[in-house]
Parts: structure tokens; C-alpha cells; sequence
């Protein structure tokens, strides 16, 4: 029996103004990863098919909505705002609807201008010859005591 291990994305590109956060972010807006609260993570992808998973942000995701899938989307920090109950983030939501290489063009350059780096995707870490993504075929994961259950 084989096991393989989902790990949580170490590539969660994080919106806002504080220091290594960034500010525009943009492209297709191809799938939605489970976050927490119910919530869910917008994934883009790029023009060359890097996928960004954008953090979980309610203003964010109230505005993209399942039947916008496959469109592009060029997202803007805007500030931090002061709530009823507490201060959140704000954001505004761009569709394009017109050619998607002209769409894809400005997504860049607006990235470009605000300094936009896309975070690295996850390295993939094995420890002990056991792959984190999949073990080898026929061997039993790396378990503790005599359990048939990896947890």
C-alpha cells in the first residue's frame, strides 16, 4: 500500500500595505483552494502559467464569485478601513472583459509598477527518502508503532 501526503501551499501571496506584502495582483482566475471559516483562496494564473494563491480576504473573495472563473481580474490594496466591529482590509476588484493579451499586458505592467514579486512555488521537501508529494509504489508510509493509520 502506498500513501501520499497533501502539504499546505508555502506559495499564499499575501495582500496588504506592511512589508513584503503586495499591493496589485492580477490574472485568470482559474480555481478556489478551501480556506478557513468556509472561506476559500482565489488562485491566478499568470500568462505563463504560474498559479498564485491569493490569500483569504472577504472583500476580496465576496466579489469573485464562481460564474467569474476563467475571467482575468486585477486586484488593488486600497487600505485599511475601519469596520463596525474591527478594521479589515479593502480592495478593489477589476474584470476585464476585452482581449485577453491586451488584459494580461496591463495585469503585468500594473504589477510590475507596484513591485509586485510572486512568491516561489513550494519546494517540494523529503526527509528520511520519503517524499512529501508521494512515497514510492509498494512501500508503507513512516509510521509510529504498529498503527495501519498515517496519524
Amino acid at each position: 500500500m502506498s500513501w501520499t501526503k497533501d502539504e499546505t501551499s508555502g506559495d499564499i501571496l499575501k495582500l496588504g500595505g506592511e512589508a513584503g506584502m503586495a499591493t496589485v495582483v492580477g490574472g485568470r482566475f482559474t480555481d478556489r483552494r478551501s480556506g478557513r471559516n468556509d472561506s476559500f483562496m482565489p488562485v491566478l494564473t499568470q500568462r505563463d502559467g504560474t498559479v498564485v494563491v491569493i490569500g483569504s480576504y472577504s472583500v476580496i473573495t465576496d466579489k469573485m464569485q464562481e460564474s467569474r472563473m476563467g475571467q482575468l481580474v486585477l486586484i488593488k490594496y486600497l487600505g485599511d478601513e475601519r469596520g463596525k466591529n474591527n478594521t479589515y482590509r479593502n480592495f478593489d476588484v477589476f474584470w476585464h472583459d476585452g482581449d485577453a493579451d491586451e488584459g494580461f499586458t496591463a495585469i503585468e505592467n500594473a504589477m510590475k509598477k507596484a513591485g509586485t514579486v510572486l512568491p516561489e512555488p513550494a519546494q517540494q521537501a523529503s526527509s528520511g527518502g520519503w517524499s512529501k508529494e508521494a512515497s514510492p509504489i509498494g512501500d508503507e508510509p513512516p509510521l509510529d508503532d504498529d498503527d495501519d493509520l498515517p496519524f
